[in-house]
């Protein structure tokens, strides 16, 4: 700073906390995370025989979140976005702004064209069958304000859609994307996250991934 200058610096303390949204995104890969190998769990338990379709792996904003062609085609993959951030014209509590957040959550499964298992009806029905069990989660009464009412003050799943993803350098996927939009509170105080079930989960730096710790 220029010794001339008059403009002394006025936070005293570091900006580089994550916002809420951005909380609120990884909140959302956990609490997903839980629920699906909670309903994975009571199925087996069941003996149901669609117990699988909760067996899949969930990643925080990777658009290639798997290593190799097998590795996808073992299970569905789901991949989570902030698509971006609106201003709501409404009244807030002073110091916080009231926003939207458009989330894209990407239920990924592949095919293998020279397969007959792995087909392109198998790999739509898998998609389609993660983002059911995402959409039931998510728009669950208990999850009305994703368990963070203190800054969520609603959520809804405005639309999925069907994408074929072709590339040569990986395998042919089907996605069901899922659009979900989120109205919160951003401020600069720290709100409290809720703790599900009291059960921890990370994410791998290297990939994103939600892992139990």
């Amino acid at each position: 700073m220029s010794k001339h200058s008059g403009m002394q610096p006025q936070i005293p303390a570091l900006v580089s906390e994550p916002d809420n949204i951005e909380r609120i995104r990884d909140h959302l890969a956990r609490l997903l995370k839980c629920e699906t190998e909670n309903q994975c769990a009571l199925a087996l338990r069941q003996n149901a025989a669609d117990a699988k379709i909760f067996d899949f792996r969930i990643f925080i904003e990777n658009a290639s979140p798997y290593d190799a062609e097998e590795e996808l085609l073992n299970g569905p993959i789901v991949n989570i976005s902030l698509k971006e951030v609106s201003a709501v014209q409404e009244n807030a509590r002073a110091g916080m702004q009231k926003q939207k957040a458009v989330f894209v959550i990407d239920c990924v499964a592949a095919w293998d064209e020279s397969g007959a298992e792995w087909n392109a009806r198998s790999a739509a029905m898998r998609a389609w069958g993660t983002a059911r069990v995402i959409r039931r989660i998510l728009m669950s009464a208990q999850y009305m304000y994703l368990r963070l009412r203190s800054i969520v003050g609603s959520r809804n799943i405005v639309s999925i859609q069907s994408l074929v993803k072709n590339d040569d350098s990986t395998p042919s996927v089907m996605v069901a994307r899922i659009t979900l939009e989120v109205v919160y509170l951003e401020c600069a105080i720290d709100a409290e996250l809720s703790v599900l079930e009291g059960i921890d989960y990370s994410v791998n730096p290297a990939n994103g991934e939600v892992q139990k710790q």
